[in-house]
């Protein structure tokens, strides 16, 4: 029985032959016919028997539109204007770009490198092109939330902008029905002057509403500003299916408890320091 080997050869017969160990013989993968494959006999007697092997297929030579309808066969790329600034507005949204990058002249040069059909785009298309995505996106959030049977936390974060600016970004958060933790920004809204507990509240309810989350919330999480516990007891009259009463509706943030800890201890060790 002959064992068999590839060989690797120069001549382009070698892929329809098996090699013997010894290399002194060649198979032919189709029919089984045996030849000698010293190389002193050259490969003149197995290309000939290539020619005339009935049981050979077909070329593998494809012509180019043979090749085109193939199934995985890549496709003809087509420019869409549309598509590409509404990719871009995606990409300048997601890196925290501005929307002046898609005028920046080196910005428009490489991208012509790539797609010379490439159309600049304003900054005000792509600002319009971020809005309309923002609002599929909020949309869609909200129809996700309809058919969801659990509870939501909330946790609710004030921050300074540094320019007399305060904002207010919540942030829901849920057990998906595979029992995933995941959480989403549902507003970033402004803090209207005064920074009192009646504009947080209003912020908040405003952003239940708008997700239609009024019977869905389990609890909602500040830091331990004293503000928030008013906050706390106004939502607990103004949400709908409150467990408990709302004794677990305001949870405060361990973090900020944990803050105001080290600095009460740090403050009393300074006495010790002088």
């Amino acid at each position: 029985m002959l064992k068999i080997k590839n060989r690797k050869g120069s001549s382009q017969v070698w892929p329809h032959f098996f090699l013997t160990t010894n290399k002194l013989r060649a198979k032919c993968r189709y029919c089984g016919v045996i030849y000698t494959a010293q190389s002193k006999n050259g490969t003149g007697h197995l290309i000939r028997h290539m020619d005339a092997c009935k049981h050979r297929p077909e070329s593998d030579q494809r012509s180019m539109d043979e090749f085109l309808n193939k199934p995985n066969a890549p496709e003809q790329y087509t420019y869409n204007y549309d598509e590409c600034t509404a990719e871009l507005s995606r990409m300048i949204i997601q890196t925290e770009e501005p929307f002046l990058l898609a005028e920046h002249n080196a910005f428009n040069k490489y991208i012509k490198k790539n797609q010379p059909e490439h159309k600049p785009t304003g900054r005000k298309t792509v600002r319009s092109n971020a809005m309309r995505q923002y609002c599929e996106l909020k949309q869609k959030l909200i129809s996700d939330f309809a058919n969801m049977t659990c509870r939501f936390n909330l946790t609710a974060d004030a921050w300074d902008s540094g320019c007399d600016y305060s904002y207010v970004c919540i942030t829901a958060h849920w057990i998906d029905r595979e029992w995933n933790l995941q959480k989403q920004i549902i507003s970033f809204s402004k803090l209207e002057f005064p920074h009192n507990a009646i504009n947080m509240h209003n912020i908040i309810i405003n952003s239940i509403c708008e997700y239609n989350l009024k019977s869905k919330i389990l609890s909602v999480t500040f830091d331990n500003a004293t503000a928030m516990t008013s906050v706390a007891n106004m939502l607990k009259t103004s949400l709908e299916s409150v467990l408990l009463d709302g004794k677990l509706l305001h949870m405060r943030c361990a973090c900020h408890v944990l803050n105001l800890c080290v600095k009460d201890g740090l403050e009393g060790l300074k006495q010790y320091h002088e």
